[in-house]
């Protein structure tokens, strides 16, 4: 019987969080390495099960840095299943928009772009095929387009930490349906039947998480029941949810653009949410449309 408990293999695009990712398994007491040679993973694994120190459980990041990273990663990943490790593999990505993104906003380079001369454009391009092998494999995959550090963190912690410590994580997502429905979703309500402040001059190029649009919002007729029996929805099933083991579950409250009524409802909700003992994250998706 092997002494690791768990492996676990941090992979994705570059730019999507895996360094991230890695911070958040240090504070779950897993021994991290980042950009690990997979060379060396049998090396590392004989010295851990001679009991040179103690290990239990294990998180790498290893992507496109290292060179025939296809060849090593998938030998690493049958080697350590024929030791009776259990191996889990996170894949990390996000839009091509928003990995240009934080590239221009970090001012750093692209793997890619220092080892092949590429583009910032071609680089993503040529990762993503690169990489679609891995994530037919993964066990895991999270799109971090819209997530912050602290939404990644909560995802995280929700499925890898102890699900007795942990609370529940509910997140709270505002869209608007004219850009499509939130794949991520579990339970989606429509406000499109209130009123809309985006005919109204004074509040057109507001949004929903300004105070004058969230009062207007909340005072109109239905606007409160309506609100009222997502809190009634919300108080029977999450329980539910708790009870299956679910540690985490996204709601999302749509409009017609994204930007007014959904973002006051949702904002509305969070407080609710937490004051019921949940983590909460809140993503207004398409808030800057």
């Amino acid at each position: 019987m092997s002494k690791i408990n768990k492996f676990i293999f941090i992979s994705g695009l570059s730019g999507s969080g895996k360094s991230s990712a890695l911070k958040v398994f240090e504070e779950l007491r897993f021994f991290c390495m980042d950009n690990f040679p997979l060379q060396l993973i049998r090396k590392f694994i004989d010295i851990v099960e001679e009991g040179a120190f103690a290990v239990k459980d294990i998180a790498v990041v290893c992507d496109i840095r290292e060179i025939d990273f296809q060849k090593f990663f998938f030998e690493s990943v049958e080697w350590l299943k024929s030791k009776n490790i259990n191996v889990i593999i996170l894949y990390l990505h996000a839009s091509k928009e928003k990995l240009i993104t934080r590239y221009q906003e970090t001012r750093r380079q692209h793997p890619l772009s220092i080892i092949k001369q590429l583009s910032l454009t071609q680089a993503i391009e040529e990762e993503k095929s690169i990489m679609e092998c891995v994530a037919k494999i993964s066990d895991f995959i999270i799109d971090t387009t819209d997530l912050n550090v602290n939404n990644l963190k909560n995802l995280i912690l929700a499925k890898f930490g102890d699900t007795q410590a942990l609370k529940p994580i509910v997140q709270l997502e505002s869209f608007g349906f004219k850009y499509g429905l939130p794949a991520e979703s579990d339970y989606v309500f429509d406000a499109r039947f209130l009123p809309n402040p985006y005919f109204i001059e004074s509040l057109k190029n507001t949004t929903g998480l300004d105070e004058v649009t969230y009062n207007f919002v909340l005072s109109q007729p239905n606007a409160k029941e309506f609100i009222d029996k997502i809190k009634d929805f919300l108080q029977f099933v999450l329980p539910l949810f708790k009870e299956m083991s679910k540690s985490y579950i996204t709601i999302s409250i749509g409009c017609t653009g994204g930007k007014h009524r959904s973002v006051a409802i949702v904002k509305h909700l969070e407080g609710f949410v937490k004051s019921m003992d949940y983590i909460v994250n809140t993503i207004h998706r398409d808030i800057g449309r």
